[in-house]
Parts: structure tokens; sequence; C-alpha cells
């Protein structure tokens, strides 16, 4: 969660609020102490004990996400968390960069100061950040009931297993399978090579993008979240296909299969799905039922 909710938040850039800094030097910018000058720079050397008022990246937020770095790095499976892929490597780095005045002797103070959540019109990604951070840092355990046995439980990426599920299906009909996570099988959006994307699936003029969400109740495909539909035009108009397809988990079969043609374009969008059974009386079978299923998704998707 640590890595997600930091990649959300550093996304809208680095939180930054007023801070009130102390001094004591030659170059005299802010309003002057004069009980601290009085007891610091007597007799007078040159030196002026002033407080200044700075919009800082190093602030309580940012201070309390580095701590919590700092707490993880110090746990069997820190590193691995912090590492778990060059966007969060980046975003580790940022932080411990613009807070140098970082002392693990302050992490109760700085706990303190982050009890009370801080809400901005614009870092709005940055608050379940801090109730994670302050989880972290203060060891709270986050469960289920009211009893004191230990549960064990697993955490899945939901979407990625829907999207390999679908390879399982997909292969068979020739479909490229560009891997993320692996880095293999990118486009590239412009011609010096940069740009890199890794569309779900796409082979001839079709693009297939997986979406592990609740799309069934859609009667258009303008309704499909806006960044979702603006990446399979991406992909569409790179690869010069004419038709896009969004795939989703369905709790019933489909009535008929939205479809929306690009304005000034021959492509069209679509969203299918595959039926999930739900009246199985054993494994084997929900695999039995599953395999029709399967095989109407594959017609269907043929007949686009």
């Amino acid at each position: 969660m640590f890595p997600h909710l930091l990649r959300n938040a550093m996304r809208q850039g680095i939180y930054r609020e007023y801070q009130n800094f102390k001094h004591n030097d030659s170059k005299l910018k802010g309003t002057i102490d004069w009980g601290r000058h009085i007891a610091q720079n007597i007799p007078f050397a040159g030196n002026v004990a002033y407080s200044t008022r700075e919009y800082s990246y190093d602030n309580d937020m940012t201070e309390l996400i580095r701590h919590t770095i700092e707490f993880m790095k110090s746990k069997r499976y820190g590193q691995s968390v912090l590492g778990l892929d060059q966007e969060t490597i980046d975003n580790v780095i940022s932080i411990i960069s613009l807070t140098p005045s970082y002392n693990k002797n302050e992490r109760g103070a700085i706990i303190g100061k982050n009890l009370r959540h801080k809400s901005h019109p614009y870092y709005t990604e940055y608050q379940p950040l801090q109730c994670l951070c302050l989880q972290i840092l203060r060891m709270e355990e986050v469960k289920y009931g009211e009893t004191d046995e230990e549960i064990c439980g697993i955490l899945f990426d939901g979407a990625w297993l829907w999207e390999e599920y679908l390879n399982t299906i997909l292969q068979k009909e020739g479909f490229k399978h560009p891997e993320n996570k692996k880095h293999k099988g990118g486009i590239y959006l412009f011609e010096d090579h940069s740009g890199i994307r890794y569309p779900d699936f796409y082979k001839d003029d079709i693009v297939l993008d997986a979406k592990y969400k609740k799309l069934e109740s859609y009667e258009k495909v303008s309704k499909v979240n806006r960044n979702d539909l603006h990446q399979l035009i991406t992909y569409i108009t790179n690869l010069q296909a004419s038709k896009g397809v969004f795939i989703a988990p369905l709790s019933e079969k489909q009535q008929k299969n939205p479809k929306s043609r690009l304005k000034n374009s021959s492509a069209s969008l679509y969203i299918l799905g595959i039926e999930i059974c739900h009246t199985s009386t054993s494994y084997a079978d929900f695999c039995e039922k599953m395999k029709a299923k399967e095989a109407y998704f594959v017609d269907t998707l043929r007949q686009l």
C-alpha cells in the first residue's frame, strides 16, 4: 500500500506548506527575534537572530513520509517494498533529498504534528498517505472482528490476475500480450523510441484493454472512465487499429454489446466481458461452466 499511495501523492507534486525557520547570521531577511538575539549575540559580533516564514518542501508532511521510509528500511521486508519499481525508488530518493532537517530523534514530535489530518484542496492524495504513515509508525493493527487471535490473509492484485486469466484465453487467438511489470513487448508513441506504453492485448487491427471493473451496466462506451478511454484511443491511434475493446468480468450474460464509433475516424470502441459463474456445485463444475462462457466470449470477439 505504501508505494501505491506514495505514487498517487507524488504525481500531484511534492507537498509544500509554509514553515517557520529560525536563523542566526548576518543575512537578515525576516523578523528579528529580540529575546533570542540578546541571549545569543551579546556582545554583538555581526550576527542577528531572526525568523522567516517560507513556502517549503521540508515540512511536517514530507518529514512524516521520510520517517516512514527510514522506519521501513530497518524492517526485514522494508527494502524490497521501497525498491518495488523504478517509480517507487525515484519517489523515495526525492523525499530523502527534500527533507534535509530529518532527525530520527524527532519521530515522536513529527507523529504528534500529523495527528490532525491535513486537508488540502490540491494535494488530495496526501491524506490517505498520511493516515497510512501514521499507522506504520505507530504500528497499529488493521483487523476484523473483536478477538485477539492472529488472522492471516493474502493480498492479491485483482487487476493483474484478471489480465493474466484473459491471457490464457486470448493467447490461443493469436493476441500479443506485452508485460508491463517485466518491461517486455511495449510499443513506442514517438519515432525516437520514447514514450513506451504497454497495451494489454493486440493483434492485426484490434486492441483489447482488460478492466477489472464493473462495466456491465454501461449502455454507452462514453461512460467509461475518461483516463481509460484516452488510454485505449492512444493505443488504437498508435497501432492504426479499427477496433478497441474493454474486457471486464460480468455477473450475468450481456444482452447487448455497447459500441461507439470515434468521431472523424473509422475506429470503434466496444465493451465486452466474460460472465463469471455463480451457480456451481463444485470446483470441477465451475471449471466446466466457465469453459462454455469463455467460448461464448471468444465467438463474440471474433464477430466484431
